[in-house]
C-alpha cells in the first residue's frame, strides 16, 4: 500500500514536469513573423535588405510610384532607417493608418552592428518602458523612430503606438497569412499584399483576395513577380469564381503591344462552371446553360492601349 502511494505520487509528479516543460503555442519564440503588425496591408520578406534597396534605388518604375514609397523610405527619406544595417533577412511592413497617415515597420535578428548610433551626429536616444519592456525613442534631425528587442529580435517603427501593440501582440494566428508568408520561405524578395482590389465592368472596385505573394525580381526597367492568391470562401472576393478550374497555357501574353498600359490574361477549362460563378458572384442567377463561343476558348484577356481597350 505505501508502494502505491509512492507510485502514484511519482506519477503525479511526471505528469506535473510535463506539463511545465510543453511549449506554450501562446508566446513568441523569437520568429519574425510573431512581430508582423496586426494591421499590415503590406509586408516585404527580404533576405538582404541592402542589395534589395540598392535595386529598388535604381528601378525606374519604383521611382515613379506615389508617397508614402516603402521602398525608398527605408533608403533615402528617413535619417534613422537607412543607418539600419541588418545582415539576416529582414521584414518590412506598411500599416495604413489613416488615408494620409502611414507606419513603417521592420523586423529583423539583432546582431552585431546593426544600429551603431555613435558616430551619428544630431541624435537623441531617449530610454522608455511599456508592459516592463524598456524600448527607446531614436531622434535624428527630424525623425523619430521607435526600437525595441525581444526574444533576439530588433523591431524598429514610426510610430509608437505600432510598437507598444506589436509589444504585446500574441503570436501572430491569421491563418491565412501565415499560408500565403510561407510559400517562398527562401525568396530574395517575397512582397505580399493584403485585399487586393479590382476594378469592375461598373467601375466599381471589388476585393480580388484575401492575401497575395509574388516572388520578385527587380530590374532597372522592369519588374518580374510570380506568385499566388488566396480567398476565403466565407468572403465575396473575385478569385473564388475560379475554384475548381486547371490552369491552361497562357498564349495572350506573346501578342501584347509592347505600348500597352496594362493586361490581365486569365485562363479556365470549365467556361460552363466559369459563367454560373461568375453569375453567382454577381447575384444573377444563370438562366442559360448554353455558354456560346465561351465554350471553345480557355483563354480570355483585357488589353489597356494608350488610345484605348
Amino acid at each position: 500500500f505505501v508502494m502505491m502511494k509512492q507510485l502514484h505520487k511519482i506519477i503525479l509528479l511526471a505528469l506535473t514536469l510535463s506539463i511545465l516543460s510543453c511549449d506554450d503555442d501562446s508566446e513568441k519564440k523569437g520568429n519574425l513573423f510573431d512581430y508582423i503588425p496586426q494591421d499590415a496591408s503590406f509586408i516585404a520578406k527580404v533576405s538582404n535588405l541592402e542589395s534589395f534597396l540598392a535595386d529598388a534605388k535604381n528601378s525606374s518604375i519604383i521611382n515613379k510610384l506615389e508617397q508614402p514609397n516603402p521602398y525608398t523610405f527605408f533608403s533615402e527619406e528617413n535619417a534613422i532607417f537607412k543607418h539600419l544595417r541588418p545582415t539576416s533577412p529582414s521584414i518590412i511592413a506598411f500599416s495604413n493608418v489613416t488615408d494620409t497617415s502611414s507606419v513603417f515597420t521592420i523586423i529583423t535578428k539583432e546582431t552585431a552592428g546593426l544600429f551603431v548610433a555613435d558616430s551619428i551626429p544630431n541624435k537623441t536616444i531617449e530610454t522608455l518602458a511599456y508592459d516592463d519592456i524598456a524600448f527607446q525613442r531614436v531622434t535624428i534631425d527630424t525623425d523619430i523612430a521607435f526600437m525595441v528587442r525581444i526574444d533576439s529580435v530588433f523591431i524598429a517603427s514610426t510610430s509608437q503606438k505600432s510598437l507598444q501593440d506589436i509589444i504585446k501582440q500574441p503570436v501572430q494566428d491569421n491563418k491565412t497569412l501565415l499560408r500565403v508568408y510561407s510559400i517562398k520561405e527562401n525568396a530574395d524578395v517575397d512582397v505580399i499584399a493584403k485585399n487586393n482590389t479590382v476594378l469592375m465592368q461598373d467601375s466599381t472596385l471589388a476585393n480580388f483576395a484575401s492575401w497575395t505573394s509574388l516572388d520578385m525580381t527587380i530590374l532597372p526597367d522592369e519588374i518580374r513577380g510570380t506568385g499566388v492568391a488566396l480567398a476565403r470562401d466565407t468572403v465575396s472576393q473575385v478569385l473564388n469564381v475560379f475554384k475548381g478550374q486547371k490552369p491552361q497555357p497562357n498564349e495572350l501574353a506573346k501578342v501584347i503591344p509592347t505600348d500597352a498600359l496594362s493586361a490581365t490574361i486569365i485562363t479556365f477549362n470549365d467556361a460552363a462552371r466559369l459563367q454560373n460563378e461568375i453569375s453567382g458572384f454577381n447575384n444573377k442567377a444563370n438562366n442559360t446553360s448554353k455558354t456560346g463561343i465561351f465554350e471553345s476558348v480557355s483563354e480570355l484577356g483585357h488589353i489597356s492601349l494608350q488610345k484605348g481597350a
